[in-house]
């Protein structure tokens, strides 16, 4: 919308205007079924009142359509001036052509002045400027069907196109080869959709996608193979970076209806904490009891890839912390707090300078990488084009702030960390100027698309097993819970007699499995075997304290007695009540028990 004051020299008056213009897009969905069914439509109005022959303000436009321009862009309509910026209201897309719209453009005048008897034409000539300026505006929301990665008859990839071929003789030259067929065409919306079609086809049959989690950074990498295969065979452009790709995840998803978590790409994490399968957000109140959480505490600092993780780490007791690609205050107090309370505190990051430096934030964190370990143990060289990217920030850390926090850290020492090979660098250049060298850097994402979730979860494990000595379980096994308890008794009424014998059933118990459950919280709270599946230890723990309670001759002995009064009780019971309902039956004519009887039959019996 556009507002302003003009002053109409023809008529020697001022006056103030509003010209409003929206664009409302095709649906992209549609567009990739026939680009060329639509085309661009523009309403004009006057004061919101649309004149049956519609209304394209005409007018004599000139204005210089770029900065540095020396001749004027000249055009006779505002439906002229939309095209010079990339419209067309002709069904003939190309891949510079903006993607078709709906465009409805107001011109709300203080005063006006028609045209002609008919009065559906006005003289623009006051509101040219405006006009020119809405469409600007207008046009930088608006992409291109190149930018929307969608084809058009004109694409090609390459200098050269064209679906077709003959035999053909130039002047002065020998016959040419003929050439072969275009291949199919690809965008990254099909290399996008290749990577997700067994998910979204799962998802789509109603069933659920239980394969592997991938964020979408990880998919990326993932689809490099097939980015690479297509690009050398000439079916899609090489792409300049990775934007396009994760902008089509979305894209892809919503075409064929389906959310990005149900076919198991994840788009970020709901919380910053996870354990045990829950969410929670990190903040002053709630640092006390999360401090609690987890054998070792994980930070993060990719918001995705702690959901791929989560289903890996929970059984083994460790709760992830996602940084958000920096540590705030809480998450520092959140670590500290853990250590006091005996937990044990990693921290994964990318293997780049500002990884580095949010994992010096935590300098008694054990650092686990991205580091050039993991890239030995994976298979990855600093000359590996699939999973090493430049480092070029416009602004990164200077050598000070390098020196004081990351190589003053004795974890990002060589040959653990390369940091020369990661840093830019500034060289001199002839005549004193300089100029920056791009660095390097390897994402968690990279090693996970290489190696999956699995094993990139196993090597987490086996380097903090290698760091810590011991892990206190006790944090999320609590072997003092394990007491047996004696069965119950079914029947109606239980008589005070059996609470009291099932009670001192229970306090034998306890005491019986005292010592032993004391021993077991000992040897948890300094476990020296590794990482261990929590629920197999609790399962372990459980069978070994009901062994030694179901030893004990005197509460077996008081077990048989109660369970041989429960079948007493229960004959006396049935008898008790068939007895009361035949005389209700006899005295009030209900014919209970020959419902009951007849419900059996049919229960039992049905074929």
């Amino acid at each position: 919308m556009v507002s302003d004051i003009v002053k109409d020299e023809a008529h020697n008056i001022q006056y103030e205007y509003t010209f409003e213009l929206v664009a409302m897009p095709i649906k992209e969905e549609l567009l990739r079924k026939n680009c060329n069914e639509y085309a661009s439509t523009f309403i004009g109005a006057i004061s919101w009142s649309i004149s049956p022959n519609g209304n394209k303000f005409t007018g004599n436009y000139e204005w210089y359509k770029k900065k540095g321009d020396t001749h004027h862009t000249r055009a006779y309509s505002i439906q002229d001036v939309l095209e010079e910026y990339g419209f067309s209201f002709m069904k003939n897309n190309k891949q510079d052509t903006k993607i078709p719209c709906v465009i409805y453009g107001n011109l709300i005048p203080t005063k006006v002045h028609y045209i002609g008897q008919s009065k559906a034409e006005v003289d623009t000539a006051p509101f040219v400027k405006g006009i020119i300026k809405a469409v600007k505006s207008v046009t930088r929301s608006i992409p291109t069907f190149r930018v929307a990665d969608i084809l058009t008859p004109d694409y090609h990839v390459g200098s050269s196109g064209g679906t077709s071929f003959s035999l053909h003789r130039r002047i002065g030259r020998s016959w040419r080869e003929p050439k072969p067929p275009t291949p199919e065409r690809r965008t990254m919306f099909d290399v996008v959709y290749e990577a997700l079609k067994e998910r979204i086809e799962t998802v789509k049959s109603g069933r659920e996608w239980t394969g592997e989690l991938h964020t979408q950074n990880q998919l990326w990498y993932v689809s490099l193979p097939l980015i690479k295969r297509w690009v050398d065979e000439g079916r899609l452009k090489k792409p300049k970076n990775r934007n396009n790709f994760l902008d089509q995840i979305r894209k892809v998803c919503d075409h064929y209806d389906v959310k990005r978590e149900e076919v198991g790409v994840m788009a970020g994490a709901y919380a910053q904490m996870f354990f045990n399968g829950h969410w929670s957000a990190v903040n002053f109140e709630d640092i006390g009891v999360l401090a609690d959480m987890g054998v070792v505490i994980l930070f993060i600092e990719k918001q995705d890839v702690v959901q791929t993780l989560g289903p890996f780490t929970s059984k083994y007791g460790v709760a992830l912390v996602n940084s958000k690609g920096h540590l705030s205050e809480y998450a520092k107090d959140l670590s500290e707090a853990a250590e006091d309370e005996g937990a044990k505190i990693a921290i994964l990051s990318d293997y780049d300078i500002p990884g580095l430096h949010i994992a010096s934030k935590l300098p008694n964190a054990c650092w686990l990488g991205v580091d050039e370990d993991m890239l030995e143990c994976f298979g990855i060289t600093h000359e590996d084009e699939d999973n090493v990217i430049p480092y070029d920030p416009a602004v990164g850390l200077g050598d000070e702030e390098i020196k004081a926090d990351i190589e003053s850290d004795e974890r990002f020492a060589y040959p653990r960390v390369d940091i020369g090979w990661l840093k830019q660098r500034i060289h001199d250049q002839y005549q004193g100027k300089k100029y920056k060298a791009a660095g390097h850097k390897v994402e968690i994402d990279a090693v996970l698309a290489k190696v999956g979730t699995e094993a990139f979860w196993n090597y987490l494990m086996s380097k903090m097993e290698e760091a810590f000595d011991t892990m206190d379980y006790t944090r999320v096994i609590h072997a003092h819970n394990h007491i047996p308890q004696t069965g119950a008794i079914e029947n109606f009424v239980v008589p005070s007699i059996v609470h009291q014998l099932a009670s001192h059933i229970n306090d034998r118990y306890r005491e019986l499995t005292k010592e032993r459950r004391t021993e077991l919280e000992e040897d948890l709270q300094d476990y020296e075997d590794g990482f261990v599946v929590v629920e197999d230890k609790e399962n372990e723990i459980r069978k070994e304290i009901n062994e030694i309670a179901y030893k004990d001759q005197e509460a077996k002995d008081i077990e048989s007695v109660l369970k041989a009064a429960g079948t007493e009780l229960k004959v006396v019971i049935e008898e008790s009540i068939n007895k009361a309902i035949k005389k209700l039956d006899a005295e009030k004519g209900y014919g209970i028990m020959d419902k009951i009887l007849e419900g059996g039959r049919r229960g039992g019996g049905g074929s």
